[in-house]
């Protein structure tokens, strides 16, 4: 179904094709140039994944090693809302938000996890804990039209 989405678009004017400029979502972007070749893509910092300070790259075994403590009562969707050092929810979703005002059109975004849900979740008007529960696969299409969101595959 995910190609499905990207031959609509194929050929469509107007459509925008904007991604983070961290390497995992440029990686992700440039195989899909090929299915999009007459479209030009844009880099927005604002796409990047949130930031988790000292805890960039680190997995949640890592962080309660090394941090004792510091995640006792987070679950699978907050735990990284817990980092000393790093971006707010608040401030995730105001980057977010900010860039979504400017999308008008057709638009493909290549993105990651989180920032991905906290899209989503300021399109469709959803409170943070919904927001961050929302099940996503790691390399799909989701499709936000008319208020509503598709997951393709």
């Amino acid at each position: 179904m995910g190609q499905l989405l990207l031959r609509e678009l194929e050929g469509a004017e107007g459509v925008q094709c904007q991604v983070s400029p961290l390497g995992r979502a440029q990686s992700r972007a440039s195989r899909l140039q090929t299915t999009l070749p007459r479209t030009k893509w844009t880099a927005d910092y604002r796409l990047t994944e949130m930031k988790f300070g000292s805890w960039d790259g680190m997995t949640a075994y890592e962080i309660a090693m090394e941090y004792p403590g510091l995640l006792d009562g987070s679950e699978a969707f907050d735990w990284f809302l817990r980092t000393p050092d790093g971006e707010s929810f608040e401030a995730v979703n105001a980057r977010l938000g900010d860039w979504l005002r400017t999308v008008s059109g057709p638009t493909v975004v290549v993105t990651h996890g989180v920032a991905a849900r906290v899209l989503i979740g300021i399109y469709l008007g959803l409170p943070q804990e919904r927001t961050l529960r929302l099940a996503l696969p790691d390399s799909g299409l989701a499709r936000l039209a008319g208020g509503r969101l598709t997951l393709l595959s």
